[in-house]
């Protein structure tokens, strides 16, 4: 057998070849990779052409990250050339700790930590609630920490502590958004189909990283250290395209109604309403007819798929 050598016995024990058990997988995962890549140029390319005139620092947010995702998708596919063509049939090199395999582990922490502190920030900005952004704050630089000692230290525990961090700390932030925008629902059908979509969107863009990332750690524990690094390698990119979906989602929160920008929140009344100074909104043929001051507070979607200028401006509330 490939890489096997005789034990006590004078049979040869079964070796599993490290070309079908490491790399077979660390290939599909490439694939995958590569293709959510595709996605992503396709939701940069969008971004600065619609969103050019969003602030300097979220600009080079998105550059920094689409630049690190760029050189994973990269290092991917130099590692598996150097491995499987330069040192075709080499078992012992095929064992080795390069600096590619390395460096995946910091970019995935670097990537991840980015992002989801991203929300944490949003979601602190939405709720003001210290305890879960705190929650999400320590889980996301504890797994990105691990991460990155995983990267010089090979033991199995590190990248548990790791893989179940992100998972936790993704499971977090789709849960709260989802649990708090729950709350805003109001019974008026109006208001209640615009919760409902944001609801939608904060689903599709957090549960792909969470399941992503719980598959990641189940495999790991289930199957030791080489059958997860087909969810690995395409994480990065799907917590960036997580990222740019929520940002190029903007552009669909313009609704039939007149969208009225107050002091506090953004507000999307339904076509013919007017909201008046004492915060309820009446028919623009002149009725009585209003709606309590709480139901018109749905700019809850300015904060979550806003522009940074309102995004500041709630911040200063």
């Amino acid at each position: 057998m490939f890489g096997a050598s005789p034990n006590g016995n004078g049979t040869i024990p079964y070796m599993p070849d490290p070309a079908k058990s490491v790399y077979g997988l660390v290939y599909i995962g490439t694939i995958l990779n590569i293709c959510f890549y595709g996605g992503l140029v396709t939701q940069i390319f969008y971004y600065f052409k619609m969103y050019w005139d969003d602030r300097r620092w979220l600009k080079f947010f998105v550059s920094i990250l689409f630049v690190l995702v760029t050189f994973q998708s990269v290092a991917y596919v130099y590692w598996l050339y150097i491995f499987l063509i330069n040192h075709f049939g080499d078992s012992t090199y095929l064992l080795r700790l390069t600096w590619e395999c390395a460096l995946s582990a910091i970019i995935i922490s670097i990537v991840g930590a980015s992002v989801q502190l991203f929300y944490a920030r949003r979601i602190w900005v939405l709720t003001r609630n210290f305890i879960v952004v705190f929650l999400i704050v320590v889980t996301s630089i504890t797994g990105s920490a691990f991460a990155i000692a995983s990267s010089f230290v090979v033991l199995p525990l590190i990248v548990i502590v790791w893989l179940a961090a992100a998972a936790a700390t993704d499971l977090l932030i789709t849960s709260t958004l989802v649990w708090y925008l729950r709350r805003f629902k109001t019974g008026i059908s109006s208001t209640d189909h615009i919760i409902d979509r944001m609801i939608r969107l904060s689903m599709q863009t957090g549960l792909p990283t969470t399941i992503c990332a719980i598959f990641d750690l189940a495999t790991f524990v289930a199957f030791g250290p080489n059958t997860h690094l087909i969810f690995s390698a395409p994480l990065i990119v799907l917590y960036t395209c997580s990222l740019m979906a929520n940002l190029n989602a903007r552009k669909d929160w313009k609704f039939d109604g007149a969208t009225v920008v107050s002091a506090e929140m953004k507000v999307s009344l339904p076509r013919g309403e007017t909201e008046s100074q004492d915060g309820r909104s009446s028919r623009a043929n002149g009725t009585n007819e209003s709606q309590p001051k709480s139901s018109a507070k749905l700019g809850i979607g300015s904060i979550l798929f806003a522009s940074p200028e309102v995004l500041s401006c709630t911040e200063e509330v």
